[in-house]
C-alpha cells in the first residue's frame, strides 16, 4: 500500500485478524485521492487470480479523498481548502425499473452536493456557523419547534382516540374534527 501511495503518505494495518484495520495518512498539506480501480496485469505485485478485481472494494475501502482535517477548539478550520464530491457509481444503469431508482436517487444526492457546494462558495462558513452547526447536530438536544410540534401531534391523537370512543358507542354518524 506505501508503495501504491508515492511517497504522498503512509498506510500501516492498524489491527490484524478478522477486522483488520488499515490506517491512510497523507503528507502534511496533502491529500490522498483513493480511485477505484481494477486490478490490470500490468501492474507491480498484482496476483494472478486478481486480475480484473476491485482493488479498493478487495481491501475494504470505497472511492475517495483522505485528508487532514485542521480543527481550532474542536471546531472545523474555515479556512483549509474544502472538498466536495458527487459521490457517483461508476455503475449507473437503466436497464430495470430498480436499477433506474437507484441511478434517479444519485443523482439527486449529487444535485444536492452541488447546491451545497454552491451555497458554501457563495456564503464561506465562519467560525460562528460551524459552532452552530456542531450544536444543532449534537443529538442530545432537540429544537424547541419540533418538540412543539410533537406536542400538538400527541393532543390531536388523543382527541382522535377520544371521539372515536364517543362515536363508537354513539353511531349517529357525526363529523370527527380534529380542530
Amino acid at each position: 500500500m506505501n508503495f501504491a501511495l508515492g511517497g504522498q503518505g503512509s498506510a500501516k494495518a492498524v489491527k490484524v485478524g478478522p477486522t483488520s484495520q488499515i490506517s491512510i495518512t497523507p503528507n502534511d498539506g496533502g491529500f490522498i485521492e483513493l480511485d477505484s480501480q481494477l486490478a490490470a496485469s500490468d501492474t507491480p505485485f498484482t496476483l494472478q487470480g486478481a486480475i480484473g478485481v476491485d482493488v479498493l472494494a478487495a481491501l475494504g475501502l470505497s472511492s475517495g479523498v483522505v485528508r487532514k482535517v485542521n480543527t481550532i477548539n474542536g471546531l472545523t478550520d474555515v479556512k483549509q481548502m474544502r472538498q466536495y464530491g458527487l459521490n457517483l457509481p461508476s455503475n449507473l444503469s437503466l436497464s430495470s425499473t430498480d436499477n433506474a431508482q437507484q441511478a434517479a436517487n444519485a443523482i439527486q444526492s449529487a444535485m444536492y452536493a452541488v447546491k451545497k457546494a454552491y451555497q458554501e462558495l457563495v456564503t464561506p462558513p465562519t467560525m460562528a456557523s460551524e459552532q452552530a452547526a456542531k450544536t444543532s447536530s449534537d443529538p442530545g438536544s432537540v429544537p424547541t419547534y419540533l418538540t412543539n410540534q410533537i406536542a400538538n401531534y400527541s393532543a390531536g391523537l388523543q382527541r382522535l382516540m377520544a371521539n372515536q370512543a364517543n362515536n363508537s358507542s354513539d353511531n349517529s354518524g357525526s363529523v370527527l374534527s380534529l380542530f
